[in-house]
């Protein structure tokens, strides 16, 4: 984390509470809803954050709403009009989350074992938590290390030594709490990120400061990270995607490497002829990832938005011919064999990090967008972007949670996920009442919040920050695999906005109201109707409405509305029954003897062992879905993998239908394909 950059927030008077409006939104429960689902087909629902530092609404479900049919009139009072248009398809969603750094796992390991997974239902379960869907994770020491034991020098890589094996026992205890995270949620991505190569590979054989890696070492790098990715799926962990340096013009007191992007920028920087480039490491790393078999994806860069000091301008993001090409355009854009990096199999795109080019008149966050101009088929991913602790400077009294609702909100969260980011990404999972633990001394930050608390003198309490909150208004309702829609850009009338479309054909949208006023009506209108809603100011809504899809193949629909005035509905009937699903379908391998598959490769067929109904004249139908989407003709028992599998999450959906009873439907654990 390039610390010297982050910003650090006081402010002169305490952010004002903000009353909400029960008349027009009415609080129903204190507590995080169930899984969300349209109660039935015309049912908006709708939760609620406010940034007020003494507010009791977290994530909190609200009254829902019906569509109207009637046009929004002159008089309505409309702060913000917002037209979502489903036709209007932007990226596809990876997911949202956070990091289990050292420092993170040592204060979630202090607690005992039912606090622990009481935490991590809260953090990874759809239905009684937010359902996080990202992990970014240090491969070997980042800044947040516990120091606790260590002597000297407190920072490791997995190969501290020249010719020993690859060890990531180190961070046992965060692989740990990886794979308790995927048991409860098998839709998660993980991301791993060096700070470091081995210092042995370096020019100082030290894993801290400027000095450089050895030229000579890019095949032996590539050879480590590739032994790493290795050693994590032995361990029961894939690594999806891999940075080959985190914040690569950053130079940390702590682990860290300038890494120029290519020859032409070291020569620039006036950097040693002896040390590599980020090109030539991904040149080396690429075939070798996929000559091992292994489906990790390559990110390139790993830093900020903009690096005011290197001087890009526009055209350093989109033009080919620049003189001064941005470090992500530059490797995206270099020869390897005829392709471009950006066109290589295994690499899927570009890590960003918010601690400069977010705020303020330096703002840039249309770079994401030329960077997505200038590389169409290329992901853009936010994978690192910490609060901070900060408080009123007359009273000394804490202002972080409003603080940190408004300068995310405006800052981060909607213009990354408006300029097509698959991913939103903060930094520490769990810190101590101290923002801790780190070493001392390493200029490390001293006041980066986290997305929960864990005293260090507990072993059985946390407190949920306002990053729990800000992560749930999205990972708890947008899936992954779930694609950004059209909506309206209203940030100039002072209320943000993005709306998704999930794999299910389900809908999301995220509203933010600034602060500066006492409340903000916005309305949200679709191609069948409008509701309104009042949000107060520095708060955050998510709604979701439609029918989930529970036809093999099916694309989800948008609920009817039903006209003013509202007929009364007719409850079901008796003999409406509801199928039982006494055991779920699984994936297994096709050959005998057909044991449950977690991961498998290309050319493998795979088969869906049936599951267990009542009545049991109930027969299922099925669909193969990659990474959330259906496969074209893949509808029988059998499916084979294909090479556009690589790298993806296969599932079936399974639709089980009998006479007299209403069909339901499901979908299979995850099979991950290397």
């Amino acid at each position: 984390m390039n610390t010297s950059d982050h910003p650090r927030r006081y402010h002169s008077s305490r952010s004002a509470t903000i009353a909400l409006f029960s008349s027009v939104v009415l609080v129903i429960s204190g507590t995080i809803a169930a899984t969300p689902g349209a109660a039935d087909a015309n049912q908006v629902r709708i939760w609620l954050t406010e940034g007020a530092a003494d507010s009791s609404l977290r994530l909190t479900e609200q009254m829902p709403l019906t569509w109207s049919a009637t046009p929004i009139g002159e008089n309505d009072d409309i702060d913000a009009t917002i037209n979502v248009d489903p036709n209007e398809r932007f990226q596809e969603m990876t997911g949202f989350g956070a990091s289990f750094t050292d420092s993170a796992s040592s204060n979630v390991d202090r607690l005992n074992p039912a606090a622990r997974n009481a935490l991590m239902t809260d953090l990874f379960d759809r239905e009684d938590g937010i359902g996080l869907s990202f992990l970014r994770q240090p491969l070997g020491a980042s800044d947040y290390v516990d120091p606790a034991g260590s002597e000297g020098n407190p920072f490791y890589t997995y190969q501290d030594t020249p010719g020993s094996a690859v060890n990531i026992s180190r961070d046992q205890r965060s692989i740990d709490l990886v794979k308790q995270a995927q048991q409860i949620n098998d839709e998660i991505t993980v991301m791993g990120s060096p700070w470091s190569p081995p210092a042995w590979m370096r020019a100082q054989n030290s894993l801290l400061g400027t000095n450089w890696e050895n030229y000579l070492a890019n095949a032996q790098y590539a050879n480590y990270l590739v032994d790493v990715v290795k050693a994590y799926r032995d361990a029961g962990v894939t690594i999806d995607l891999m940075n080959v340096q985190n914040e690569p013009l950053h130079n940390p007191g702590y682990p860290g490497l300038i890494l120029p992007a290519s020859d032409r920028a070291r020569a620039a920087m006036g950097i040693d002829a002896n040390s590599t480039n980020h090109i030539d490491v991904v040149r080396s790393l690429s075939p070798k990832l996929i000559a091992a078999n292994l489906p990790t994806q390559i990110l390139v860069y790993g830093h900020n938005w903009d690096i005011p000091d290197q001087g890009w301008d526009d055209a350093s993001w989109s033009d080919p011919v620049s003189d001064n090409p941005a470090y992500p355009v530059e490797v995206l854009a270099a020869d390897v064999n005829g392709t471009q990096i950006a066109d290589l199999p295994n690499v899927a795109g570009t890590a960003l990090h918010c601690y400069q080019g977010l705020a303020g008149a330096g703002a840039k966050p249309g770079n994401s967008t030329l960077l997505h101009e200038r590389f169409p088929t290329s992901g853009v991913y936010f994978t690192e972007c910490s609060g901070v602790d900060t408080f009123d400077n007359d009273t000394g009294e804490e202002t972080t949670f409003p603080d940190t609702m408004s300068y995310h909100s405006r800052n981060y969260i909607f213009p990354t996920l408006r300029n097509w980011s698959q991913s939103l990404v903060f930094w520490n999972m769990a810190l101590d009442e101290n923002n801790g633990p780190y070493p001392a001394g390493y200029g490390i930050c001293g006041n980066c919040s986290s997305i929960v608390t864990v005293n260090s003198g507990q072993d059985s309490a946390y407190r949920k920050n306002v990053g729990y909150y800000l992560l749930g208004h999205f990972s708890k309702f947008v899936r992954p695999g779930a694609v950004r829609i059209g909506s309206t850009d209203t940030s100039s009338d002072g209320v943000h906005n993005v709306a998704f479309q999930n794999p299910d054909g389900t809908f999301a949208a995220v509203l933010y109201a600034e602060v500066g006023q006492e409340s903000r009506k916005a309305a949200v209108q679709t191609t069948n109707g409008h509701i309104t809603v009042t949000i107060p100011g520095n708060s955050m809504a998510t709604i979701t409405w439609g029918v989930p899809d529970e036809t093999p193949g099916g694309g989800g629909t948008t609920p009817p509305v039903t006209p003013a005035p509202q007929p009364p509905v007719t409850p079901p009937t008796k003999s409406a029954k509801k199928i039982k699903v006494r055991t779920k379908a699984k994936i297994v391998r096709n050959a005998k003897p057909r044991k449950a598959v977690k991961r498998t490769t290309v050319k493998a067929v795979l088969r869906v062992k049936a599951g267990k109904y009542q009545p049991k004249t109930a027969k299922a139908k099925y669909q193969w879905l990659r990474n959330g989407k259906k496969i074209k003709k893949a509808k029988k028992v059998r499916y084979r993998v294909t090479k556009k599998d690589r790298g993806k999450k296969l599932r079936v959906r399974v639709t089980v239908t009998a006479k007299g009873f209403k069909k339901t439907s499901y979908q299979t654990k995850v099979v991950r394909v290397r």
